[in-house]
């Protein structure tokens, strides 16, 4: 049997928190505090009270991106091994559940709970879980092709999350502290590399890849929050 410390598990879906939790028995990974969260900010606040051992993320929250929770408790030294369990597997996702980000993905579309299992025990034990390898390499979803990745700088990757919903060169000026001139050269180069010709084709392309989503309350950045708050802080 592991002995894990604490054990945090942060999903939107009840369902899959409770299979999750039958999973870390079955694994045999014995924890004395196993919290269970719905939302970011309620784990974000237990995790600050006491950091976890073990931290089992989905990445579909009501109020933050999954992907960026993951960031700032990783910033925060906050929880010591990260799993991710999810059906996401758009381009975003790949990117950011690498080896070394995290130390497991779980692809909750085709893994059964045996795979959740052992993707569990062998997190718990410090060996990485990937359910398949091509959530970590490079090819974009729906078509062969270079990533984001390997078409884009980290700038442009940067300007691509914070200015790709559409906005006008004029907002998007005020988003970055940048001239609208400026603003509108980065969306030329931008679509002229994606291969799209409209700027509600660069939206569309933008979901596609997961660089952005769509909630009826939101719209979400996954893995870019902290940039596009701080272009919305100059916004304001």
């Amino acid at each position: 049997m592991c002995e894990i410390g604490r054990v945090i598990v942060v999903k939107n879906d009840r369902l899959l928190r409770d299979e999750i939790a039958r999973a870390m028995a079955a694994a045999e990974v014995a924890t004395n505090d196993l919290v269970t969260c719905q939302t970011a900010g309620a784990a974000l606040e237990a995790l600050r009270v006491r950091p976890a051992g073990l931290g089992i993320f989905g990445l579909s929250l009501p109020d933050l991106d999954g992907l960026d929770l993951i960031q700032r408790v990783r910033a925060e030294n906050l929880v010591w091994r990260v799993l991710v369990v999810s059906t996401r597997h758009d381009e975003q996702v790949r990117q950011w559940t690498k080896p070394g980000r995290v130390d497991g993905f779980v692809n909750a579309a085709v893994e059964d709970f045996t795979g959740l299992v052992r993707a569990i025990r062998q997190v718990a034990e410090g060996r990485a879980y990937f359910s398949h390898e091509t959530l970590v390499a490079g090819a974009a979803p729906g078509r062969g092709g270079p990533t984001l990745a390997q078409m884009l700088t980290q700038r442009q990757q940067m300007v691509l999350a914070v200015l790709g919903d559409g906005c006008s060169d004029g907002q998007g000026a005020k988003r970055l502290g940048l001239s609208a001139h400026t603003v509108h050269g980065y969306m030329q180069r931008l679509m002229h590399k994606l291969g799209v010709v409209t700027r509600p084709d660069l939206v569309l392309e933008n979901i596609r890849r997961g660089v952005m989503s769509v909630t009826p309350e939101r719209v979400l950045h996954p893995g870019s929050e902290a940039q596009c708050g701080a272009a919305a802080r100059r916004q304001g």
